[in-house]
Formats: C-alpha cells, structure tokens, sequence
C-alpha cells in the first residue's frame, strides 16, 4: 500500500492575516520560548565512603549527611521498621551516590508501607544518583526515587526503578517535586502499581522547571483501579499556576501501560502535561497504552495536552496503537488529545497510527478546532479506527467566524479525500 504525507500549516496560511486581531497574544514575553539547557555533571573530590558506614535511624535507614562520594559494596535488602521510611535519604549538598551497579529491594513480607527508595531533601544542590536498581518487589514502595521542592542541578542515570506499589496512595516511580535543572537520563521506571482511587506515574514532574528527561522509559506501569478507577499516566506533568515549564522530554518511551479499573477514571495516557508552558516533547514513542477492557466510558491516549498548558511542543514522534480493547464497549482511542483550553502549542511532523477503541478512536483530536492558536504541520495519521471500521486521523471541526477559513479547511478536506481514494489509502482531513 502507497503512503504519502498531508502538510496543513494553519499559521503560514493565516500569518499575515487580519484573521489574528481576535487572538490576544499579549501574554506571550520574551521568556516564551526558553528551553532547557543541559546541567553540568558535577565531579566530586575524595575517597569513597560506603553506605555501611554511615549512620542509621529508624525512618532513614542510610542518612548522607556530608559532601562526597557515597557507595554501596552490594545488594541492599531492606526490612524497614516503620512506615514512610527511607532507605537512603540525601541531606547534604555536593553528593555522588554510586549503587554500583547492585540492586536496593524492600523484603516481599515486609509490613511498612509509605517506603521511599532514595530520596534527595529539598533546596539541595549538586547531587548525582547513578548506576543501579531499586526493586519495590511490589509491596509497599510509593516512590522509588524522590527530588523534593528547591532542590536543583540534579542527575540521576543508569538507574532502574520497578515494583512500587501501594494500596493507599499514589505512586510514581520518579517523583521531581518543584525542582529544577534536573536531569534523568539512559534510566527505565517500569512496572510500577496503585490501586483503588490512585493513578500511577512512571515519571511524574509537579511544577518543576528547565528539566531534561532523555532516553528515558516508562513501560508497563499499571493501575489495578477497581469500581473506584485509577488513571495511569507514562510521564506526567502536572502545574499549578503554570509551574511546570520550559522541560525537554526527548527520545523517551512510554509504552504498554494499562489499567484494569471498572470506574471512567480507569484512563491510561502515554505523554501527559497539565496547565504549564513551554514544555517540548521530541522523538517520543507512545506504543499500546490501554485504558480499561471493562465496558464503561474510559480511553487509552499516547499523547494529551490539558488545562491550560500553551506554548508546548509534540514534534517527530511515533503514537501507535494506543486505545481501549474492544472488549470495552464504549471505549476511545486518542493519538493526540488537545482539548479547547490549549493554546499556542505546535504539533508537527508525528506519525499517529492505529490507534483504535470499540466506540471511536481519533489520530489527532481537537474538538475545538483551535487552529488559529495550535500550529499542526506536517503530522501524518493512517489507520486510527473504531470496531464499526470508521476512521477518524483528524478529529477536528470547522468553526471559524471567517469564511475564508472555513473555505480553505474545505479545501483541504476535498483534497485529503482525493488523494485517499486514489492512492488507496486513508488521509482523512
């Protein structure tokens, strides 16, 4: 079968018209379109301490108290004592934490719940966290590692971090928490679990600013939900009052991850961003994210923009199969979700593929149609379908005041029709 590419930039088209006036651009500042930049490594003096040496307490049970390089001689296993403890907490500045390679697990019959695997304190800075796995074993591990508020020019890399689970809150295998110049590279947050009421993170950002995810996956996190639901979420960004900003999420996975609920809370998404700005998604993959079988009103999506997020970025991504099992009645699949509160974001050059649920499935979805503040250029959308066999790749409505608008969108959609009925293939404007 022939495949070929729809380019609709709405921006060159309308650029240098008068069509614009309505649109108040007078929020867009200087700062806009800052990025983040790479955090330099810090390198640390001294001879290396192993964590052994090191004081315990009964809810931390290696504590870093002083600037230097920090090791583990081998596998760590942890039969906490009480509950909302952590294994290996960072207090201090100018720390390089190696776990060599070994992995840190909490005992399967381990009764403590609320554990934390390492755990970085707030407003520190210089800290690395490298080369090894933390191993929640699927018993009462909310966070395998945690970046809490202030705490700044942060690398974690080469670590591996699976199993967290709890029944009684949320749990996110990466949690940064109002940070920035964090950087979390060549790292996997994997199998990770909630249950009832609370979503489950591979990656989770709250209000952070100028961080890096690159290289990074988040694969099979799972949300067991039940009649209450639980919405699972790849790599998340969350803000309150724009606080999540100017990140870069580059070459990173989101793939294969589900949830179980009986609840229309029982969602999974892929990519996720909520009421920030200026955040850029690059060369991402979001492949099989599967809302609930269960037959209620719930979708898989590999990418969604919510609130009141602007300025952000979806470009030269892979969406597949993303969607609810047929099984799911009234499930939908989104590839790319942008409701109407978005503006000023540029979707471009993504390939959304097969994405498909019982009821109805979208490539790219805009209900709103927002074309005048949403640049789409250049995305390719084949195969997004529902049981009944319609396609929708661009789930958009016409509704623009100007008739010049809406002729030339009827252009495009007469066009896109041809062309799919001549090349045999589906280009569904």
């Amino acid at each position: 079968m022939n495949s070929i590419k729809i380019f609709l930039s709405c921006w060159s088209l309308i650029g240098s018209s008068n069509l614009l006036a309505s649109v108040d651009y007078s929020s867009i500042g200087g700062d806009v379109y800052k990025v983040a930049t790479t955090p330099v490594t810090p390198s640390f003096a001294g001879n290396p301490i192993n964590l052994n040496d090191l004081s315990q307490s009964s809810t931390t049970m290696y504590n870093i108290r002083a600037s230097g390089r920090y090791y583990i001689a081998g596998d760590l296993k942890i039969d906490a004592t009480s509950n909302d403890s952590t294994i290996i907490k960072v207090t201090a500045s100018n720390v390089m934490l190696n776990l060599n390679t070994a992995m840190i697990y909490q005992n399967i019959s381990d009764a403590a719940t609320g554990l934390i695997g390492v755990e970085v304190a707030a407003n520190l800075s210089n800290v690395v966290i490298r080369n090894g796995t933390i191993n929640g074993n699927t018993t009462n591990m909310v966070n395998g590692i945690k970046v809490n508020s202030g705490a700044n020019n942060i690398v974690i890399e080469n670590v591996n971090v699976l199993g967290c689970y709890t029944a009684g809150t949320e749990v996110s295998g990466l949690l940064l928490n109002t940070c920035s110049d964090v950087q979390v590279r060549d790292s996997e947050f994997n199998l990770n679990k909630s249950a009832a009421t609370y979503a489950v993170n591979g990656i989770k950002l709250i209000d952070c600013t100028k961080c890096i995810l690159e290289n990074c996956t988040a694969v099979g996190n799972y949300g067991a939900g039940g009649a209450s639901g639980a919405t699972v979420y790849g790599i998340r960004l969350e803000s309150s009052s724009g606080g999540c900003k100017y990140n870069r999420i580059v070459n990173c996975q989101a793939t294969n991850n589900y949830t179980s609920g009986t609840d229309t809370n029982s969602n999974t998404i892929g990519f996720y961003a909520n009421n920030g700005q200026s955040n850029i998604f690059d060369n991402c993959t979001s492949l099989g994210n599967q809302g609930t079988a269960t037959a209620i009103s719930a979708y898989g999506a590999g990418f969604k923009f919510d609130g009141t997020e602007k300025y952000s970025s979806i470009m030269n991504s892979a969406i597949i199969g993303n969607g609810c099992a047929v099984a799911n009645t009234s499930g939908v699949a989104y590839g790319i979700w942008i409701p109407s509160t978005v503006t000023y974001c540029e979707i471009r050059n993504n390939r959304i593929l097969g994405n498909s649920a019982n009821l109805t499935a979208y490539g790219i979805y805009d209900p709103a149609a927002l074309l005048i503040v949403n640049l789409y250029v250049s995305n390719f959308a084949h195969g997004n379908i529902n049981n009944a066999g319609t396609i929708t790749n661009f789930g958009m409505t016409a509704s623009f005041s100007s008739s010049k608008l809406v002729a030339t969108y009827n252009v495009l959609t007469t066009l896109a029709s041809a062309v799919s009925s001549y090349y045999n293939i589906d280009v569904t404007a």
